[in-house]
């Protein structure tokens, strides 16, 4: 059923907006856990309010539910995000309105807002698991060494 959830949010975002952003606190995260990697590529979706809904899901699903400290999170990468956009829009001025150029700002703007979703997750993830985070650092640092070292 979860699944059909997130099918459905992603189809029809605008037309359900209310009803997912009502419902994100009551819906049960365990059944979430399981579509945690679905969760995560969905979350380059071109839709706003799709990106935020998932990383916002994403965090409950890791355990946050202290919505102040998600609140303090959240304004501090708001302000990240908004500088980025703010130096996308002043480079936009200087280029031709050519639809590949359009493309490319879309795309850019894209990457820029699954970044800061991603930027979000670890914030959190480090304030509530710091120990993990940190042992997924050694062990993706370990894993690099050895990958250097064989080629």
């Amino acid at each position: 059923v979860t699944l059909r959830l997130l099918r459905v949010l992603v189809r029809y975002p605008q037309q359900l907006r209310t009803i997912f952003e009502t419902n994100l606190l009551n819906l049960p995260t365990i059944a979430w856990k399981r579509l945690i990697p679905q969760l995560f590529s969905r979350l380059n979706h071109p839709s706003s309010f799709v990106r935020d809904y998932i990383t916002n899901l994403l965090i409950v699903v890791v355990g946050i539910t202290d919505d102040s400290k998600m609140r303090r999170i959240k304004s501090s990468d708001d302000n990240i995000w908004q500088r980025k956009l703010a130096s996308t829009h002043e480079s936009e001025d200087d280029i031709d309105e050519d639809d590949k150029e359009e493309d490319d700002i879309e795309k850019q703007e894209n990457t820029v807002a699954m970044k800061n979703s991603f930027r979000l997750i670890y914030n959190v993830l480090s304030e509530t698991n710091s120990h993990v985070v940190e042992q997924v650092k050694l062990f993706v640092h370990e894993i690099r060494r050895v990958y250097c070292s064989m080629g």
